[in-house]
Parts: C-alpha cells; sequence; structure tokens
C-alpha cells in the first residue's frame, strides 16, 4: 500500500506520491520571468532557494487554473530539485493498492509519461501523476537554466 496526496485542479482529481511532497503551503506573491511558458507562473523564494511554479491545470490541459485566494502551492521534489504546483484544493492523503489503478497507463504504453495511471473510486477517477516526467528533457533543461542563470530581487 502507497500514501498518496490527493487534490483537485478545476474538478479533476490528482494523486501524488507521498514521497514526492516536501510541503504544502498557501499560495504567495510570484515573481515573473520573462520568456518563459504559460504554464510556468515565476518563482518564489522558499527556504532561501529559489522555487519555480507551474500552473499544473495550463500545463496538463492548456487551461488556466481558475484561480483563488485558497489555492495552495505543493512543494514538490523534481528531477532533485524542487517546483512549486499551484492547485484549488487539498483532499488529503489516501492510501492506494497497486490493485487498484484500474488502468495502468505505462504498461498500456498510451498516455504521455507524466501519466502513471488512473484510479477508480466510488466517486471518482483520481489521475497519478509522475512529477519528474512533467516536462521534455529541452523544457526541463530549459527551466534549469533560467534559474541558474537569472538574480532575483523583491
Amino acid at each position: 500500500m502507497n500514501k498518496y496526496i490527493i487534490f483537485k485542479n478545476n474538478q479533476r482529481s490528482f494523486a501524488i506520491h507521498i514521497t514526492k511532497i516536501e510541503k504544502i503551503i498557501q499560495k504567495q506573491k510570484m515573481f515573473s520571468l520573462p520568456e518563459t511558458p504559460s504554464y510556468f507562473l515565476g518563482v518564489i523564494q522558499y527556504n532561501e532557494i529559489i522555487i519555480p511554479i507551474i500552473d499544473l491545470n495550463q500545463r496538463l490541459f492548456s487551461e488556466k487554473n481558475q484561480s483563488s485566494e485558497d489555492d495552495k502551492l505543493i512543494i514538490v521534489s523534481w528531477q532533485n530539485q524542487r517546483i512549486g504546483l499551484i492547485v484549488s484544493v487539498i483532499i488529503g492523503i489516501q492510501d492506494i493498492e497497486e490493485n487498484q489503478i484500474e488502468f495502468n497507463l505505462e504498461e498500456s504504453g498510451g498516455g504521455k509519461s507524466y501519466l502513471s495511471g488512473l484510479i477508480k473510486t466510488e466517486t471518482d477517477i483520481i489521475i497519478l501523476l509522475d512529477v519528474d516526467q512533467l516536462f521534455s528533457e529541452k523544457i526541463s533543461q530549459e527551466i534549469k537554466l533560467s534559474l541558474n542563470e537569472k538574480k532575483f530581487s523583491e
């Protein structure tokens, strides 16, 4: 049995393995960067480091997140770095067994590499995300380079 953080974004349910989560915090003021993709909302300073903030809904569905004051930032481990994902609602922690995965996208060869599978519950279908695969190699390198090259100040 594995533990996952379950959250909603624009009426869709998602899960990320709890080992990838560092912390969940309130959304805060972001500093935008020029010439970045539309899902790259900017950066914040968190524990004395600069963290890129991603609009997960824009990244996955090309739809801007319906922003609210109640939005949360999930700070996740991504390719040995940290990024923040804006989400609408945190549902909580849920135990999920392998046999609960109705459709494993990795095994079927379907879907994108960041979609690990789907879980059918009594009331919902939850999309399992592989955070490390959210971006192509090229975009991953661009994000890492932009963070290393830029200096930030308030």
